[in-house]
């Protein structure tokens, strides 16, 4: 819907993103913004970060159309807990968002009551048993090893997002926005 112009006039766009204790923050970081760039498909041009004892953040992302992104992040759930993330995006149009109306949580295709409690997804049968970000990874490889121009871009996104991330680690010292090196230029 972001894509194919049901959705026009984007204002917003809310991430949320809860991990278990052994992920590194940064990577949290890291992840949402990279979903700000492609929900949106430009490129951020400032963000202020704030962070509190490396287990939550919130950040405030502008992109180079206006749009603001607004992501929390938190790893303070138990090693081995499946994450819990949440993207929204807010338009004049209406709001789309990845999770079902009323769900805080992710949801799961079967669930067994047994001596154990248990959830699956079934998400893929070629990659059944797999979690859904190892299923994007593979998709993801198999993509990037079949295309030239791809990899191409994935590095140059790559660098991107590695400058913003420098952008983020100033604004959490310095607890103030922090402007890409494209905004200063063109400023």
């Amino acid at each position: 819907m972001m894509h194919d112009g049901t959705l026009n006039c984007v204002s917003t766009v809310r991430c949320g993103h809860v991990a278990p204790s052994d992920i590194p923050l940064a990577a949290l970081m890291h992840r949402e913004l990279d979903i700000c760039r492609f929900l949106t498909g430009r490129e951020i041009v400032s963000v202020t970060a704030f962070e509190r004892e490396s287990r939550a953040a919130t950040l405030l992302a502008v992109m180079d159309d206006g749009v603001v992104c607004s992501v929390e992040v938190a790893n303070t759930l138990p090693v081995g807990t499946d994450p819990i993330d949440k993207h929204e995006v807010i338009s004049a149009r209406g709001l789309v968002c990845d999770r079902v109306v009323d769900t805080q949580i992710p949801q799961s295709s079967v669930y067994l009551y047994a001596e154990t409690e248990e959830a699956y997804t079934d998400v893929d049968f070629e990659l059944y048993g797999l979690k859904s970000d190892d299923i994007a990874a593979v998709r993801a490889a198999f993509a990037l090893a079949k295309d030239e121009a791809m990899r191409s871009e994935a590095r140059r996104n790559s660098v991107a997002l590695d400058r913003i991330m420098i952008c983020v680690a100033q604004s959490v010292k310095t607890e103030k926005r922090k402007r890409s090196e494209e905004e200063i230029w063109r400023s």
